[in-house]
């Protein structure tokens, strides 16, 4: 890109799966966020993990905006305020 006069500037991030191993031992090394601290999270699409209040107010707790990746993709939630309640937690839906 550069060769060719082209500007580019690239970051890295990641998608986290909320799990136990997750909270257990990939938070506390710390995320790859983008933005304004924002990380992109998501779950099991065959349900909600009951880890997942745990797992969220953990993310925030270490400053971190999470983002739900792939809101499509759960479609045993097809209720628009579930992703209201989501959202009033802090928790963008994208």
């Amino acid at each position: 890109m550069a060769e060719n006069g082209v500007e580019m500037e690239l970051g890295v991030s990641a998608e986290y799966f909320l799990d136990f191993h997750f909270l257990e031992n990939v938070l506390p090394k710390g995320l790859l966020g983008f933005g304004d601290n924002y990380v992109l999270v998501e779950v099991s699409t065959a349900g909600w993990p009951r880890i997942f209040d745990e797992a969220i107010f953990a993310v925030q707790s270490k400053g971190y905006r999470p983002i739900l990746a792939h809101p499509e993709r759960y479609t045993t939630e097809t209720d628009i305020e579930f992703y209201e309640t989501l959202k009033g937690r802090g928790i963008s839906c994208k």
